[in-house]
C-alpha cells in the first residue's frame, strides 16, 4: 500500500465542548503525511497552533516522523509551555527507534531557542522490562556540560528498580542515583554541592532559586507502599536573588501516610524552626509548631512582588497548628518589630 493523506480540521467545537471538556482551546494546523508499506516508510507532520488543557497552555506544537527499513525517527517540538504561572520557553523531544533500542534526547530551550537543558540516553529492551543508559557526554544543565560514567544504567520493569554507576558530574557538583539489586535495599538520590539554580532555572525566569544543595533522599519500596527519608541542606538559599540564609530539612515517612518534619532556617537575620508531623489519607491531621525567633521581613519581598515595596523589619513569636486541614486549630502569637514598607 502506498498513499498520501492531508487532514484539515474545520470545526473543533465537538472536541473542546463535549468529548474533552478540559480542552478549552484547540487550534489545529497542518496534518499530512505519506505511507509506503513496501519501502516501510511513514512520514507524518502534525501541527497544533494553540492548545489550552486545564491549567496547561502551549503556543504551538509540531510532531514529525520519518522512517525507512532501518529506523523510525521522531521529533516533537512545543513552544511556550505554561503551567499556571510557570513558563518554559521551548521543549523538544527527538530520537530514533531501531532494532531493540530507542535513542532519545530531551531538550529545554530558552527564549532564543538555545539549548538550556539536555538529557540524552538510550532505552534497551530487556527481559523483563527495559534499561536506560545515559549518554556519557549528553547532559546539559543550565548551559553547563555534565558527564556520566560510560557503564551507567537504570533498569525498570523487573522485581526491583536497579541503578548502577548513575552519576552526573560537573567539577565538584554531583547528582547520584543508586539502587542495588538486593531485596529491601533503598533507592538513593544524592546531591553534592549542587547549585539549586541548575535545577530551578528550567522555568523561564531569571534565577528563581539558588543555593548549594547537599544531602540524600532514600526511598524504600515494598508491597505496602513507599516510605522514605530525606536529609537535605541548602547553603546560602536565595529566592529571586534575595538571601534567606541556610536551610536544613529532614522529612521521614516510616509509617504509612505520616510525615515527620524538622525544618530550620538560620542566617541572614533569620532564625526559624518548624517541627511536627502531618498525616494524610482518611484520618488526615497535623501537629506543627513554628518558632519565629526572628524572621527578616525583606526575605518575603519576592513573594509579594510590587504590592509592597521596601519592606523592612522582623517577626518573632510562635504558632502551633493542630487538627485537620479542613478544620485547623491555630494557637500562638506573633510580634512585628520595626516594620516599614512603601
Amino acid at each position: 500500500q502506498h498513499f498520501s493523506f492531508d487532514i484539515d480540521l474545520k470545526n473543533t467545537t465537538l472536541l473542546t465542548g463535549l468529548l474533552v471538556p478540559n480542552l478549552t482551546k484547540f487550534v489545529p494546523g497542518e496534518i499530512k503525511g505519506e505511507f509506503d508499506s513496501e519501502a516501510q516508510k511513514l512520514d507524518l507532520r502534525m501541527e497544533i497552533n494553540e492548545l489550552q488543557y486545564a491549567n496547561i497552555g502551549i503556543d504551538s506544537f509540531v510532531f514529525t516522523t520519518s522512517s525507512n527499513r532501518k529506523a523510525l525517527r521522531f521529533d516533537l517540538v512545543a513552544d511556550k509551555i505554561r503551567v499556571d504561572s510557570m513558563k518554559i520557553d521551548g521543549l523538544e523531544i527527538g530520537g530514533s527507534v531501531a532494532d531493540d533500542s530507542i535513542r532519545t534526547n530531551l531538550v529545554i530551550l530558552d527564549s532564543v531557542s538555545k539549548e538550556k537543558y539536555v538529557l540524552a540516553g538510550t532505552f534497551f529492551s530487556r527481559e523483563p522490562g527495559f534499561e536506560l543508559r545515559l549518554s556519557p557526554h549528553g547532559t546539559v544543565l543550565n548551559y553547563q556540560n555534565w558527564t556520566a560514567p560510560v557503564d551507567n544504567y537504570m533498569r525498570f520493569g523487573g522485581e526491583k528498580f536497579i541503578a548502577r554507576n548513575v552519576s552526573l558530574v560537573n567539577r565538584r557538583e554531583k547528582i547520584v542515583i543508586e539502587s542495588k539489586p538486593d531485596p529491601g535495599s533503598p533507592i538513593s538520590i544524592g546531591f553534592r554541592e549542587l547549585n539549586l539554580e541548575y535545577l530551578s532555572s528550567m522555568i523561564a525566569e531569571e534565577k528563581p532559586l539558588s543555593g548549594l544543595v547537599d544531602g540524600d533522599i532514600h526511598l524504600f519500596p515494598d508491597t505496602a507502599g513507599m516510605s522514605f527519608t530525606a536529609d537535605i541542606g541548602i547553603g546560602d538559599f536565595r529566592l529571586k536573588q534575595i538571601p534567606w540564609g541556610d536551610l536544613a530539612l529532614q522529612v521521614e515517612q516510616k509509617v504509612r501516610n505520616r510525615f515527620d518534619v524538622n525544618l530550620a532556617l538560620t542566617g541572614n537575620h533569620n532564625d526559624v524552626t518548624l517541627r511536627g508531623f502531618y498525616t494524610g489519607g482518611e484520618s488526615a491531621g497535623m501537629d506543627l509548631t513554628l518558632k519565629l525567633n526572628r524572621f527578616h521581613l525583606p526575605s518575603i519581598q519576592p513573594l509579594i512582588g510590587n504590592q509592597v515595596q521596601n519592606l523592612s523589619g522582623a517577626l518573632s513569636g510562635q504558632i502551633q497548628v493542630r487538627g485537620t486541614p479542613e478544620r485547623p486549630d491555630v494557637e500562638g502569637s506573633v510580634r512585628v518589630q520595626e516594620a516599614r514598607f512603601l
